[in-house]
């Protein structure tokens, strides 16, 4: 299984949860949020809402993980 940066996980897991963030950098070590200039607040709230629980996900998942297989690469 391939490494994936940590925003890469965070944008499929944001994507999962219906709301897409774009990554970018030579590694896709950034992620970019594009939110209209005209956006409702409560959508705001609601995108914002997803990354966050999106982040929880994804650093719950890293803790969760066997430490001697982590992000697919396995650590002896």
């Amino acid at each position: 299984q391939k490494h994936h940066s940590l925003p890469v996980q965070i944008s499929r897991e944001a994507l999962r949860r219906g709301l897409v963030i774009e990554t970018c950098g030579g590694q896709n070590e950034v992620l970019k949020f594009l939110f209209a200039l005209t956006i409702a607040e409560a959508d705001l709230r609601r995108g914002l809402s997803i990354v966050r629980d999106s982040i929880s996900a994804v650093k719950n998942t890293m803790a969760n993980a066997s430490p001697k297989r982590l992000h697919g690469i396995e650590h002896r």
